[in-house]
């Protein structure tokens, strides 16, 4: 099992929820294609005022391509998909910026937050996925 940090901005955040569903534009092909079973998904939003961790997923389908618009408001197409089945309901966002200097995969990065808004996701080790569920005050189902 691998944990992602899926990227994305605050108006997508509805469909991605009502939906369940993750999607990445083609150029993130490379990424996705890691992506099985089981695998567990942060979704971070890197657009709002403080950004911050708002649920937890886990992938529930394998990749498939649906060229579908699925997000309003955008001309960009997202096919390449997962399925999500919801793994955590947070309470309330979890910001990341009092997080930083505990979770190893920001630790590397010189601006986290410029580094991840670039990104569509990214693996994430397990323990930070942890220490998110942790903030969250949400037990972690292993």
């Amino acid at each position: 099992m691998t944990c992602w940090i899926a990227v994305s901005e605050e108006n997508k955040w509805e469909t991605i929820k009502e939906k369940m569903v993750w999607a990445v534009a083609q150029r993130h092909a490379d990424t996705i294609s890691k992506v099985e079973l089981g695998d567990r998904l942060l979704v971070y939003i890197h657009d709002l005022e403080e950004p911050s961790f708002l649920g937890a997923f886990e992938i529930a389908s394998e990749l498939f391509i649906n060229r579908i618009p699925l997000f309003p408001g955008t001309e960009e197409i997202y096919p390449l998909r997962v399925k999500l089945k919801p793994a955590t309901a947070f309470n309330e966002p979890v910001r990341v910026a009092p997080l930083a200097t505990e979770l190893k995969v920001l630790k590397d990065m010189g601006n986290w937050q410029e580094e991840l808004a670039a990104q569509a996701m990214r693996a994430i080790p397990e323990e930070d996925y942890v220490r998110v569920l942790a903030a969250a005050a949400v037990p972690v189902q292993r």
